[in-house]
Formats: structure tokens, C-alpha cells, sequence
């Protein structure tokens, strides 16, 4: 999670503070009064107040409370309503932004303070309170003029690239690009949430924003005429009618007949509504409306003899909309707090429906980028498809061209140029289709959550829809293809769209074993197309992994798991892969304890047991944590149902002889016999037990569990006998036995923890505890030292194997326990300076690396964590400077990165209009 200072943390709570919000409503509702004057002063000092304890308790008393008053007395002086002037926000403009010409962009110098900024406070605010102050500032422009400024501006108001140097985006979720401003500015105006509390604040914020542009359509000397009791009837719920809805404003504003001579509030309502509500057709834009809206808002609130009170209900618009715009923010711990909190949200689900061809347009701003879409299984269709081209066409500067020709008809021939920059402009997408890891989420009696279950009938029958549609004929003549197989121009494959696949989502809830088997036949899979189809490449991989883990172990063995079971090859991906490159130690100081359900603890012992036998020539670590490994391997077995005692009834039951199961009863297995049964997870259960005993040879069955025959010939000797050594295929069929049994209950936990030399611990059960009561580990250095060794050894073996990791840095600091840009695990696996994976170098302590990994740098969700592709780059290289490196090092070394990124998209992008 990023970490900010107090400055930053307190310019923050100004604008979304829900105490300060409350504060400002009651002001507006008429609960203070102007005179005596120490009412007004009495309003103020609640103010500093409410906000002091609203950062205190959001930042779990990080700072001490009188810096916490001094930071909020210098931000908030007592007139701050009684002028045009917001000294703080021109403060901050200077600090962090600047003006280039017809473009204001954060300085480059400055990109993570504005970075962090952005994670309350739309930039958008601050662009636009610039912008707003030109006039006052005796800058006068022509109309014309502004109105370019405004809708030339880049998104995220990121600097200006160079035209000659694409960027390829490798890892971006469809799901995850509705831009903040874009949501908010939809949402207000056309779309109510489906939450009912969303919907009063949006009714609220309707009705205030409703009274300010009515006061703009007023003449000079009547405009401020009873505004008092306005603005307090608009924010009582009880006591004011709906306004009209505020579409029908944008009329007025359109149709009036003033000329275009200077910049006033009427003239940036009108901008207000072409882009909301253009004259001509076409998609509304969202984008340039919330621009447009901003400057208005502070145009009024700067003006000499604009009211307090409208000056207050705008600043208390801002604060509603920005608490509201922290739903689509992801600014917390782990992927859980994630998939539940913020990507779910009502206001963000509702609002990017009506949006998404410009969060699409958006992303794809500057011609030439590549993108390659992570989306769901319902956008692999051909009409999902030519949606898309349309979009992307129009966002790269070729929009669907006409070609309707005689009778109506569509007319291809010739081709024209407008018909091949269409084309050219669709090869520069494609579609990398995720499986989600929501699965069903069950609470126990006692209303604690429970692992989901994972519905394998309906994950398979997706997969197998999916390669359908891929078959499907339908739609492939539609007229965002040009035709498409109808047109004699080119050959036309959509199927090519879809170039990789990824299983999304928490990683704790439900692990790649349950979709390895799913990718495995699907890449192996032999598409059935007509005569004539172009031969084409199987599917990448770009997978979730090792991004949020309870424990450096459990992310470490989640991208082993991926690796091995998804079999992966050269040119497949790992996402995120932050458990490869924090540092365990310093991961644990942050953390503190570790708690994990006693399987995955030993899941992870038995895991890192393997390591330590395998490295135990190459790392000298590797044979002092050995011995230890063992014991706790051995105490932690008794405690998981399928490898332990078995002593239920229901895990004996296989076992039909009461000699058989006194045999079974309380076998321990072995280290060695609990990694075999680890790697035997790469086999798909439901796909044996459906071919068990009746075995129905197909791909499908060698694909996903190609060790069928050694697991049969267990499930025989289980059900007839049982009398032999236990064996690693018997604990595999019992765990799954347990699996399908189902729980009521959450299962044990351990309580991990750092160990302190100065404390004593015991690996024991303490006498008479209870069977129910969190069980107790720890990790020595010895240990967290060689977990470190561990994760350059992997990262050597899967550069060996051609492996990538997908890099988004902004979406890890969110998620993950980083706090700034330069403890980006990025600059470990590929540092700007290849010195330091010498021997014994910073990145290269123990020897094991020798080289560089493989990186792409991506932005993940642009919308849920702010951020552009190119803004990562900046953070990037702002970081590696702070690290000590020339600016030329890094620029060069980022350069490298940008061009393997595009690099990558072409290998793995398909043509999908080909020349005939």
C-alpha cells in the first residue's frame, strides 16, 4: 500500500472526508449562522476538528495530534470561503504540474508525489482549478482557444511521448479501465447506482448542481437572489422536489443565442453540453463533460462576487464526488479487499456499462499503441468482436469507413486507404481470455467465511464454449469487418482475436490446480475451421500469480504451481509474481504474524523440504533448514485430515476391511511420499472420476490427467484391499475425498511468526489445549535467508524455460506490501545496471542467477489504481533515479523494456485480415 506523508494525507482528507462533508451539509442546510461571528468561527474550528480525528483514525494514529492540527491550520484558513482564492490547491499545482505550451502535465520530476495524490484527489480537480484561473489571472483567450486547450488534454495529464515510440500494454483487464472522471460524470448525470445510498447522495449532488446551473441561467442582478434558501432546500431531503433531469439544461445552453466572445460561465456550460450531449449524434464524452464540468465549477467558485454559500455547496459537490470516485479506488491490502470492496462496487459496475466504448478509446489514446485485452469468456464472439473494432478504429483515428454502394449494398472494391487504416488499426489489439477464481462463496453456522468451492462441470463447459465460438460462423460478415468473409479483399479470421489465456482473481480462494487442467487441453486443443483458414499458433499463457499471499511460501509455491501444472513454455507469462522478487524478510517485518489453514502450511514446508533437498549442494542454507523442515513436517501431518491419522470414519470408509484401515490408521507419510502426492494436483479429478472405471480415451482425458492409470490402479487397490505401503496416488484420492466431503467448519489454522532470538519456542501442543485453538509456528532467519536463495533460483530455472513477468507497479503498490516505486521487485529481476547480478551482487547473493528475467510493464486496472501505461514508465524512472541511477541509465534501460513490450505483442499477435 503506498505510503504517504502527513501534507499529502491531510490535502487528501480535505476533499473526502465524510466529517468535513457533513460539516459543509450543515452548513448549507442552515445550521450555522453568519451572526454572532463566533458561530461562523465555532463552524470553522469543528472543521479542523472533524477532519484531525477522520486522518487519525484512518491512518491508525501514524502521527502525532498536534502535527496532525498545524498540517490542517495551515491548509484551512478562516476565510477560506470568503474569497475566490485556494492557496493550498495553487501550491500544489506548482509543486507537482506544469504548463507546456497547450497541455498541462505533472512534472517528471514529481511523478510519485502526483501519483499519490491521485489516490484521492481526481487530478482532474487540480488541472482544472488552473485552467479556471486564467482569467483572474489577466490571461485572456479566445474561446476557440480554451476549448482546444481543454480537449487536448492527455489522460491522467501524463506528458506528451514521442510520436515514433509505441507503447504495447500486455496486461490490462476490459473490466478495469472506467476512469474515474468518466464514471462520476455518468453517473451524475444519466445513470443512478443500484446501491441505495448511492442513490440519495447522486439525488443530493443532482438537486445542488441542479440550483448552481439554474443560477447561471439568471441575469447578473438576480442570479444570487435567494440562493441561501435554494442550496438549504436542495440539500433537505424532506423538503424540495426533484429538479428536472440535468440533460435538459444542456437545450438552453445549446440553443441560446449568445455569441462566442468570451470565456463565462454560460459559455463552459454550453462545452458542459456538446460533450454530454452532442448536437450532431454520436457518443456522448464523458471525458472531456467532466473537464469541462470542473472548470466550470471553479470558473464560479473564483469569481470576486460569487456568494460564500455557493462556494461552499461547490466545494461540497467536489467532496461528495470525490468520497463517492474512492469506491472505483483500490487503495487497501490484498486481492480479497479487492474482488469484494472495490471491483464490485454498484457505481463502477452501472456507470462503466454506459462509458465503456470511451474507457476503451481512452486507453487506446495515442496511435500506434498495442493492447492486449484481459476479458471474460462472454467477449469471445464475433459480436463482441466488431464492437470492439468499431471502438478501437475510432480511437486510433480511423473510424468505420462508408460502404454502402449501389442499392444499398456494401461495396469493397476497391479498397480505399480509409478501408486499410481501419484494418491496420484492428491489428494492434487482441484478447487474452481470463477464468475467474470467484467460485461459491459458503459461510459456516457461525457466519465465518469458508474456502469456495470450485464448480469444475461448469469451468469445463466454459472452456469448451468458448473453443465453439471460436468455430462459430456467426456474425463473421458483419459490417465492422468490412464484410468481413464476404469481402473478396482479404481472408478474414476472427478467431485470431483471441491470443492467450489467464485464470484472474484471489489466489488464495481458489488455487491454479483446479484450471491447469482446463488451459493444458485447451492449448492442445485442434480447431475445426472451413477450407482456407490461415494456420495459426496455440495460446500463450499470462497467468495470475504469486500477487497476494499470506505467506512468501504460499506465493512462492503458487507460481511453482502454475509453472508446473499449467506447463509452461517459452513466451507464457507469470502476472504479477511478487512473491519472486520482496524480499521474505522484509516482507515478514511488515506483515507481523502469519496465519494459514494447517494444510497450506504444509503444503508449504513439504514444498520448500524438496527445494532444500535439491539446493543442499549449491546453497549452504539449504542443509541447515533441512532437519528442522522434517520435524515440523511431521508435527503439522497429524493435523490434516487426508495424510495424517485418518482418523474419521469417512476417509476410512474406502478401506473395507477392519484390518486395512487399522493398517492406514495413523501411517504417517513421508516428506518425499507428500511432494509426490503435491505433484499429482497437476491431474483434474472430476475429469477422472467421470472416466473411472470406464476409462474414454480422448485428448481431453490424456490432456487433463495424464496420470490416469496410476490413479486407477490406486482407486482399485483402495476399494478392494488396501493392505499395501502407503502411496502418494492414496492421499491424493483421500484429500479429494475430503474436498468433495465438504466443510462446515473452517479448517485449523497456524499462527506463523518471525522468530525473535530472544524468546523460546516449542514445536509441542501445549497440555489440555483445545483441538479447535490456532496451532503455533515460527520461521528462524536461517529459514526466511534461504527462501531468499530460493526465489533467485526459480527465477533462474524460469528464465531458463523462456518465462515473463508481467510488471504492473502501480497496481502492486496498491495490493501488495510495497511503499514506494523503488521497492518494485523490477529493479531485482532486471536491474538498469546488469553489474549487480554479478556474483555476490546486490541481486545475486548466493550466485544462483545468471541474468536478467525477462519484464513487461503494465498497468493491470488503469481505472481502480489511477494511472497510463506511460505514467508507469515515468514512476519507473523517477524511482530509479531515486536508487542512484543516471537519469541516462534509466532512461535507457526503460527504453529496452518499451521495445520488448511491443516485441511481445507481435509474437504473439495473429493477423486477422490477411491479404488474399
Amino acid at each position: 500500500m503506498i505510503k504517504r506523508s502527513l501534507l499529502e494525507l491531510a490535502t487528501s482528507e480535505l476533499f473526502t472526508s465524510a466529517a468535513h462533508a457533513d460539516l459543509l451539509l450543515a452548513f448549507l442546510r442552515g445550521k450555522v449562522k453568519f451572526a454572532p461571528a463566533d458561530d461562523y468561527s465555532r463552524w470553522h474550528a469543528q472543521r479542523i476538528e472533524g477532519l484531525a480525528k477522520s486522518l487519525d483514525t484512518n491512518h491508525s494514529r501514524r502521527f502525532r495530534r498536534t502535527d496532525i492540527d498545524h498540517a490542517f491550520g495551515g491548509l484551512l484558513a478562516e476565510d477560506m470561503f470568503d474569497t475566490p482564492d485556494f492557496p493550498m490547491l495553487d501550491a500544489l499545482f506548482d509543486r507537482l504540474m506544469v504548463r507546456n505550451g497547450d497541455y498541462l502535465h505533472y512534472r517528471d520530476d514529481q511523478a510519485q508525489a502526483y501519483s499519490k495524490m491521485a489516490v484521492d484527489l481526481d487530478p482532474v480537480l487540480l488541472a482544472g482549478w488552473n485552467l479556471a484561473g486564467w482569467q483572474r489571472r489577466h490571461e485572456h483567450h479566445e474561446p476557440r482557444d480554451f476549448r482546444r486547450i481543454v480537449n487536448s488534454q492527455k489522460l491522467f495529464h501524463a506528458p506528451d511521448a514521442a510520436s515514433n515510440k509505441p507503447y504495447a500494454e500486455g496486461h490490462v483487464h476490459l473490466g478495469g479501465i472506467a476512469f474515474d472522471g468518466v464514471v462520476l460524470v455518468s453517473s451524475l448525470f444519466a445513470i443512478e447506482s443500484d446501491s441505495k445510498g448511492d442513490r440519495e447522495i447522486l439525488r443530493r449532488l443532482r438537486r445542488v448542481l441542479a440550483v448552481l446551473i439554474e443560477r447561471e441561467q439568471e441575469r447578473d442582478e438576480k442570479r444570487d437572489k435567494g440562493i441561501v434558501g435554494k442550496l438549504k432546500r436542495a440539500t433537505t431531503i424532506e423538503s424540495w422536489q426533484e429538479p428536472m433531469p440535468l440533460n435538459l439544461f444542456w437545450h438552453y445552453f445549446q440553443f441560446s443565442n449568445r455569441p462566442e466572445r468570451e470565456i463565462d460561465g454560460h459559455w463552459l456550460l454550453r462545452q458542459v453540453a456538446d460533450a454530454l450531449k452532442p448536437l450532431h449524434g454520436g457518443a456522448p464524452r464523458y471525458g472531456e463533460g467532466w473537464a469541462w464540468l470542473v472548470i466550470w465549477l471553479w470558473h464560479t467558485y473564483q469569481q470576486e462576487n460569487t456568494p460564500l454559500t455557493v462556494r461552499v455547496g461547490i466545494f461540497y459537490l467536489f467532496s461528495e464526488l470525490m468520497t463517492l470516485r474512492k469506491e472505483l479506488i483500490m487503495d487497501g491490502q490484498g486481492l480479497t479487499r479487492f474482488t469484494e470492496d472495490y471491483s464490485r462496487s454498484d457505481l463502477a459496475t452501472i456507470a462503466k456499462k454506459a462509458a465503456n466504448p470511451e474507457n476503451i478509446a481512452r486507453l487506446l489514446s495515442a496511435r500506434g499503441d498495442l493492447v492486449e485485452f484481459k476479458v471474460p469468456e462472454s467477449m469471445i464472439k464475433p459480436i463482441r468482436f466488431a464492437e470492439m473494432a468499431r471502438v478501437i478504429g475510432r480511437a486510433q483515428g480511423a473510424p468505420l469507413p462508408e460502404t454502402e454502394g449501389a442499392f444499398g449494398f456494401p461495396d469493397y472494391s476497391p479498397m480505399k486507404p480509409g478501408h486499410q487504416k481501419y484494418l491496420e488499426s484492428n491489428e494492434r489489439w487482441h484478447f487474452c481470455m481470463h477464468f475467474s477464481r470467484s467460485g461459491s462463496k459458503k459461510k459456516s453456522t457461525l457466519g465465518r467465511r469458508l474456502t469456495p468451492e470450485h464448480d469444475a462441470r461448469r469451468c469445463w463447459a466454459q472452456a469448451a464454449k468458448l473453443l465453439q465460438a471460436l468455430e462459430s460462423e456467426d456474425d463473421t460478415d458483419h459490417p465492422a469487418f468490412l464484410g468481413g468473409v464476404a469481402n473478396p479483399n482479404f481472408h478474414f479470421q476472427p478467431s485470431r482475436w483471441l491470443r492467450g489465456l489467464d485464470v484472474a482473481g484471489d489466489e488464495n480462494a481458489l488455487r491454479i490446480e483446479w484450471f491447469a487442467p482446463v488451459l493444458r487441453w485447451m492449448r492442445s486443443h485442434i480447431h475445426t475451421h472451413r477450407e482456407g483458414h490461415v494456420a495459426t499458433p496455440g495460446f500463450h499463457l499470462s497467468i495470475h500469480a504469486g500477487e497476494d499471499y499470506a505467506h512468501p511460501l504460499s506465493g512462492m509455491r503458487h507460481v511453482d504451481e502454475t509453472v508446473r501444472f499449467c506447463e509452461m513454455r517459452s513466451g507464457d507469462r507469470l502476472g504479477h509474481a511478487l512473491a519472486l522478487g520482496i524480499a521474505p524478510q522484509d516482507w515478514v517485518n511488515r506483515q507481523g504474524d502469519m496465519i494459514l489453514p494447517v494444510d497450506e502450511h504444509l503444503d508449504n514446508l513439504v514444498w520448500l523440504w524438496h527445494y532444500a533437498c535439491e539446493l543442499g549442494g549449491r546453497v549452504e542454507l539449504a542443509s541447515r533448514v533441512i532437519h528442522r523442515l522434517e520435524r515440523r513436517i511431521a508435527r503439522f501431518a497429524r493435523e490434516v485430515d487426508w495424510c495424517g491419522a485418518l482418523k474419521t470414519i469417512e476417509l476410512l470408509a474406502p478401506f473395507t476391511s477392519p484390518r486395512s484401515a487399522a493398517a492406514k490408521a495413523g501411517v504417517m507419510p513421508s516428506p518425499d511420499l507428500l511432494f509426490d502426492a503435491w505433484q499429482l494436483r497437476r491431474n483434474c479429478h472430476f475429469q477422472f472420476e467421470q472416466n473411472h472405471p470406464v476409462e474414454l480415451r480422448d485428448r481431453k482425458l490424456t490432456a487433463s490427467v495424464p496420470d490416469f492409470q496410476r490413479l486407477a490402479r490406486s482407486k482399485v487397490s483402495m476399494d478392494l484391499q488396501g493392505d499395501g505401503e502407503q502411496t502418494a496416488t492414496e492421499l491424493y484420492l483421500l484429500r479429494h475425498m475430503t474436498i468433495s466431503a465438504g466443510r462446515s467448519q473452517p479448517p485449523r489454522t497456524v499462527i506463523i511468526e518471525a522468530a525473535d532470538k530472544g524468546k523460546r519456542y516449542e514445536l509441542a501442543s501445549r497440555h489440555g489445549e483445545s483441538s479447535d485453538a490456532p496451532l503455533r509456528d515460527y520461521e528462524t532467519p536461517e529459514e526466511l535467508e534461504f527462501m531468499h536463495a530460493l526465489q533467485d533460483y526459480l527465477l533462474d530455472e524460469y528464465d531458463r524455460k523462456g518465462l515473463i513477468i508481467e510488471t504492473n507497479p502501480t497496481s502492486n503498490l496498491y495490493v501488495a506490501r510495497l511503499e514506494h516505486y523503488g521497492e518494485h521487485p523490477i529493479f531485482r529481476w532486471s536491474p538498469p545496471d546488469e553489474r549487480e547480478l554479478r556474483d555476490g551482487g546486490d541481486y545475486n547473493r548466493f550466485g544462483l542467477r545468471r541474468g536478467p528475467m525477462r519484464v513487461l510493464i503494465n498497468t493491470d486496472d488503469p481505472g481502480i489504481m489511477p494511472t497510463t501505461l506511460r505514467t508507469e514508465f515515468e514512476l519507473l524512472r523517477e524511482a530509479a533515479i531515486d536508487l542512484g541511477y543516471s537519469r541516462t541509465v534509466a532512461e535507457e534501460w526503460l527504453e529496452r523494456l518499451r521495445q520488448y513490450g511491443v516485441d511481445q505483442f507481435h509474437r504473439n499477435h495473429q493477423a486477422v485480415f490477411t491479404a488474399v
